[in-house]
């Protein structure tokens, strides 16, 4: 692996993992230990919020290891305990007693006596003796230049202070990554109980664990004193209010999602937010694009959302386990072809303020335009999304893209239509099946193709030929495009009728 790959990565780590990684061979050592891997340990020590910089006396690996690491730094014993912060080091009780020594102990020259703890770090009487020593070598070679001796004294006196303050940053530090790691052990355990439910489509429009860590009676679960252990009968009550959780949080973000519609408000007061639910209602993630629609809007890719800023303790936490942003309305818009969408509704002769995405779907109509000697024919919703598309790429583009003029399909060619697409099924649900929007419905384990996720159910407890035990992702069931080219009569070919389709 290249060297300015492998320091890349460590950019990305904790101190601790680029530490224990430097230790792991001595070709890592040597790269990691060498004054060009300087600036990887010092951003892998921005990834710590509230870590205040490297004290100038100590290399990033020494301070990574004063930090983070349990061992003795004389004998290596593990778990020596809370270092000597004064002294900038972590001995273990045995090795305290030979690398400390009491402060009346000390043989000081006669102008450092009175001023002793001004120039040597004192932690509870004792001195560290390495400092003791180094102090001596120094002051000795100053020989009896009363000057030096005054400016060598200031020096110290500004050093000790220095090191005081850094002691500070470094003991509030810690205490925040000691309360961040108990979050995120509370957030795993909580995060389990939330993932081990069965899943369904549904599920996937339910809060994640993001967004139920923005609930209040879950923060208080979590942001409890770090000595307040989880109990069987914590997680019992959280099982308790999950269902009043989701369904609030279900209702709120419907409410907000119908506001930003634009319709009458007396259609507002009349439907709430049933009408989220009419077919000419559709939304665009202003990240991917995507024409989405309630409730599949819900289970939107998580990763449009961002990340999380790490503004406080507890976001901090949310991002070391693993938490994407929580869903947001403000990811979303009304998608700009919505007047075109209201359109093809009157076009199928239906009412587009009453016309429901159940009703569309059982009318089982098609809408086509004509493209010289060819007639494309789509579905209701297809030819949304491909007004969705239009609109999105018109908006992106000074040359607009030019619009198709719809009309419903004739009897004739619906009839032809669905036998195209009956001989097309087959292609269809291959092409589905390779699409990497698969989930297992025992555990998250990911977006993957069919074949993945069956895989992956063979090799888990839960193996079974279950169909159930995989679905399709929501955002995967819109990916896929299609239409139906019918040729005109006189325009004949080979070909035929056909069915075409495509992914955004």
């Amino acid at each position: 692996m290249p060297i300015d790959i492998l320091l890349d990565i460590c950019r990305h780590l904790h101190p601790k993992d680029v530490l224990v990684l430097a230790r792991s061979s001595k070709a890592f050592r040597e790269i990691l230990m060498s004054h060009t891997a300087t600036s990887a340990w010092r951003d892998s020590r921005d990834n710590v919020p509230g870590l205040p910089d490297c004290p100038t006396h100590m290399s990033e690996p020494a301070y990574a290891d004063l930090l983070f690491m349990k061992y003795c730094q004389s004998c290596l014993q593990p778990h020596a305990g809370t270092p000597f912060w004064d002294f900038h080091a972590r001995y273990c009780k045995r090795c305290e007693a030979d690398t400390t020594i009491s402060l009346v102990d000390i043989k000081l020259p006669p102008r450092l006596l009175s001023i002793a703890s001004e120039v040597l770090n004192v932690n509870e009487g004792r001195c560290h003796i390495p400092h003791v020593v180094k102090l001596m070598h120094e002051w000795n070679s100053l020989q009896e230049d009363s000057e030096a001796q005054d400016r060598y004294i200031e020096m110290r006196r500004t050093t000790i202070q220095d090191m005081k303050k850094s002691v500070r940053k470094m003991q509030q530090a810690i205490s925040d990554n000691k309360r961040v790691d108990v979050m995120v052990d509370r957030l795993l355990a909580f995060g389990s109980h939330i993932t081990s439910l069965p899943r369904d489509a549904s599920k996937l429009y339910q809060p994640t664990l993001s967004d139920f860590a923005a609930m209040p009676e879950f923060r208080q679960d979590i942001e409890c004193p770090n000595d307040t252990k989880l109990t069987e009968d914590t997680f019992v009550k959280f099982r308790a209010q999950l269902h009043n959780m989701i369904q609030r949080w279900q209702r709120y973000n419907a409410s907000i999602l119908a506001l930003k519609l634009p319709v009458d408000e007396h259609i507002l007061k009349a439907q709430g937010t049933g009408v989220l639910l009419l077919a000419m209602v559709c939304f665009d993630c202003t990240r991917c694009h995507q024409l989405l629609r309630f409730p599949e809007i819900l289970a939107h890719d998580p990763s449009c959302f961002g990340q999380l800023t790490r503004d406080s303790l507890y976001k901090q936490a949310l991002t070391w386990a693993g938490c994407c942003a929580p869903w947001s309305e403000q990811r979303f818009r009304v998608s700009p072809s919505f007047k075109r969408c209201e359109e093809i509704i009157r076009i199928c002769r239906l009412d587009p303020f009453k016309t429901t995405r159940h009703d569309m779907d059982a009318l089982d109509v098609r809408v086509c335009c004509d493209e010289g000697d060819l007639t494309r024919v789509l579905t209701w919703d297809k030819a949304m999304e491909e007004e969705h598309q239009r609109a999105v790429k018109g908006s992106a583009h000074a040359t607009p893209v030019a619009a198709p003029q719809w009309r419903r399909a004739t009897e004739a060619e619906l009839s032809r239509a669905r036998k195209a697409e009956l001989a097309a099924a087959r292609r269809l649900r291959k092409m589905h099946a390779l699409q990497p929007y698969w989930c297992c419905a025992h555990c998250t384990h990911g977006l993957w193709s069919a074949g993945s996720i069956r895989a992956h159910l063979r090799t888990e407890v839960y193996a079974n030929d279950d169909p159930t035990s995989l679905f399709l992702h929501p955002d995967g069931s819109r990916k896929m495009h299609g239409h139906v080219i019918l040729e005109k009569p006189g325009f004949e070919t080979e070909a035929g009728d056909r069915i075409e389709f495509w992914e955004w």
